[in-house]
Formats: structure tokens, C-alpha cells, sequence
């Protein structure tokens, strides 16, 4: 079965968030932005959950060669 994990990426700008979150749901992913404040300030984090680690990797590793930066693939459990 393998691991479940997330992607996620976080951003100060909604806009880079949604060029990330289009992206993803583009290559048919469910993916979704959750605004959270960190010490003041609102972030903009794209998650996917609920992946196979292995497949996280592997998303992660596309987007990174496609030019996105900062994605974080997380064990959930």
C-alpha cells in the first residue's frame, strides 16, 4: 500500500498560490488552498492530501522541474 502523505507548498501571495493550485487540479489532482496566519502575517498554503508517498515524490519532482519552488512532501499518521 505504501504511506500516505501530502504536498504541500506556502506562499505570502494568493495569486502564486493560485497559479499552483490551477496547476495541479490542471493534471487532475484535488487539491486546495487553506489561508492560515503565521505570527501576523497571512500565508496561502496549496495542499494535496491523502497521496502515496511515493506519488507525492513524484509530483513533487515534475512541479520542481516545471519551475516550482518550496514544495514539501509530509508522512500524514
Amino acid at each position: 500500500f505504501g504511506a500516505l502523505a501530502s504536498l504541500g507548498a506556502s506562499f505570502r501571495s494568493k495569486d502564486n498560490a493560485q497559479a499552483l493550485l490551477r496547476r495541479l487540479r490542471a493534471k487532475g489532482y484535488g487539491a486546495k488552498i487553506v489561508p492560515v496566519r503565521l505570527q501576523g502575517a497571512l500565508w496561502y498554503r496549496v495542499r494535496i492530501e491523502g497521496l502515496k508517498e511515493k506519488e507525492a515524490l513524484r509530483v513533487k519532482a515534475e512541479l520542481e522541474r516545471e519551475g516550482f519552488k518550496g514544495l514539501k512532501v509530509k508522512r500524514e499518521g
